[in-house]
């Protein structure tokens, strides 16, 4: 086989492997993108979830409250007037206040997930390879390759010339009478 079929065959090779190389490359990347989405999700439903349980406990709490402040002024022979309103109204205004705040830290913490979640998925995205570029890249150093493996085994390239001479010298070499001693 001459340098040309042993680069051919080299680039040939090269760019297989090149191309098949960077699919299986890109498939496990986006594997891996396709896990960060859902993991972001699953935060995202909890981050959901656990702010509708706080809201939960804080209504329940509130009633508690109200609650309370009603047997208290029941006992003490009062009506919905005066300090127990007040203090009913204010039970009903810090359950709103802090839900507002949760409702502020839930939304602050999907926007930071959500950053996140991008910035790996450009992250994984910036370890992709063109299969295209890949197989062009294959193709040259296959051929290298094959150039190189085929000087290699045919060693650096003889003249005719030289060729001649060193024929010449093995005729002469095998017509000279060997001399005995």
């Amino acid at each position: 086989m001459g340098p040309e079929a042993s680069a051919g065959v080299g680039a040939l090779v090269g760019t297989g492997l090149g191309v098949v190389g960077a699919n299986s490359g890109n498939s496990k990347i986006k594997r891996q993108q396709d896990n960060v989405v859902e993991a972001g999700a699953i935060q995202g439903d909890q981050a959901a979830a656990a702010l509708s349980l706080e809201e939960l406990k804080a209504a329940r709490e509130n009633r508690r409250t109200i609650g309370s402040l009603r047997v208290a002024a029941s006992q003490a022979g009062s009506s919905d007037v005066g300090s127990y309103a007040a203090l009913a109204n204010q039970a009903t205004i810090n359950t709103v206040e802090n839900n507002a705040v949760g409702v502020g830290n839930t939304g602050r913490g999907l926007v930071n997930l959500n950053s996140s979640v991008k910035s790996q998925l450009d992250t994984l995205q910036s370890q992709k390879t063109d299969p295209l570029m890949a197989g062009v890249m294959g193709a040259f150093s296959g051929a290298q390759t094959g150039l190189s493996l085929d000087s290699a085994m045919t060693g650096p390239p003889v003249s005719e010339e030289e060729l001649n001479a060193k024929d010449a010298a093995r005729r002469k070499a095998q017509s000279v009478p060997k001399r005995r001693k």
